[in-house]
């Protein structure tokens, strides 16, 4: 069990996407159940972001690792590679909720707290009653020399409700709870050519698992609305708590191109099954597996569609993800995709050994990511 995964960590922390980059490892800062137990693929590359999600047959420079190991076979030089995306809803409530978890101060058994601080509660949880609290992040980064790779990818996110309820004419009680789960991983992936036409590849990783819990209330008894005083006491307390366990887990993907342009891929993820102890999120991870086709033109621009998770595993339903990317000039690609249930638009622009993406979707709380490559 650790300490201090409270509405501070959950929200603040996830709903704003700060802190995700201090480190892989802190798996537990994650996102709702089943969508981390199936993966977050809309928000893993900028690229893949803007095209909504479909990268299976065709993934990013860089993101390979993730979305394709068998494009590592025809990958060529050192890339070094990250990337960052994200959506939120409900921001204003998250940093309220803050304020509450600030005033009752990580209280393990119920603590009496002053009326005015029960007033604060009170108004912060009415204000925010009904609100959609929720965030997801997603971080991706790696270093490939040519068809080998080394990287991380972290999927995390979480959701909170809020209620105020009134208790006969005088006494008020409010509630308010978050959840989290994630995944993170680290590995290295290997892509190798069998013909013209085909290719393989494999990515060995570890896998974190984590999922955690704040719950809080505040309660007041005989309540002097007009003195705003109370007769009897105010008391509030939050619990929390969090688990996580790892193992060793195995990627396989499969890329076929009969010619330069036409290209299809598959990607079985978490071969081995992997099950874990005492993370309630995460009891077993199922094989799921991704197909996805690409056209691409001459000039660099390209077609996508992808089915994400046919095998419907983990608890979450296949989807489809659809993209294009037109070329204009050289070193300027302009994308568009559908894909979690929103339109996504993206930008890639190339600077010599630099390439710098950005995507969001039409509004940016949706999803919005940004990513920088170096080749050398």
């Amino acid at each position: 069990m650790k300490r201090h995964i409270t509405l501070v960590s959950l929200l603040t922390i996830t709903v704003m996407v700060v802190g995700l980059t201090i480190g892989w490892a802190q798996v537990y800062l994650g996102q709702s159940a089943a969508r981390a137990r199936a993966g977050m693929t809309n928000l893993l590359g900028t690229r893949a972001t803007g095209m909504g999600g479909a990268s299976v047959a065709a993934p990013e420079p860089g993101a390979a690792l993730y979305w394709n190991p068998a494009a590592l076979a025809r990958e060529r030089g050192f890339r070094l590679s990250g990337s960052l995306g994200g959506s939120a809803e409900g921001l204003s409530a998250a940093e309220d909720l803050r304020d509450v978890v600030d005033i009752i101060d990580d209280a393990q058994t119920a603590v009496d707290i002053g009326i005015e601080d029960f007033f604060t509660i009170r108004d912060i949880i009415i204000r925010n009653d009904g609100e959609t609290i929720r965030g997801e992040a997603g971080l991706l980064g790696g270093l490939q020399y040519n068809n080998f790779a080394l990287g991380y990818w972290v999927m995390a996110g979480g959701d909170a409700g809020v209620n105020h309820t009134q208790i006969g004419s005088t006494d008020e009680r409010v509630d308010w709870d978050a959840t989290a789960a994630g995944q993170a991983s680290a590995g290295v992936g290997y892509g190798h050519s069998l013909s013209e036409q085909l290719a393989v590849g494999v990515t060995v990783r570890q896998l974190w698992v984590g999922s955690g819990f704040s719950v809080g209330s505040a309660e007041a008894r005989g309540i002097d609305e007009e003195a705003r005083i109370l007769v009897d006491a105010a008391y509030g307390e939050i619990n929390d708590g969090a688990e996580y366990d790892d193992t060793i887990t195995v990627d396989l993907g499969l890329l076929y191109s009969p010619d330069e342009r036409v290209h299809y891929g598959l990607v079985g993820r978490n071969l081995t099954n992997p099950s874990f102890t005492g993370v309630p999120a995460f009891e077993d991870l199922d094989l799921s597996v991704d197909l996805g086709y690409a056209y691409t033109w001459d000039d660099g621009s390209i077609f996508a569609i992808d089915c994400h998770n046919v095998t419907e595993a983990n608890g979450k339903n296949s989807s489809i993800a659809v993209g294009l990317g037109a070329m204009l000039g050289r070193d300027v690609q302009i994308r568009t995709g559908y894909g979690a249930g929103s339109p996504v638009l993206g930008l890639g622009l190339s600077m010599g050994s630099f390439d710098l993406d950005i995507a969001s979707a039409l509004r940016w709380e949706d999803r919005v990511a940004i990513s920088g490559s170096i080749v050398f």
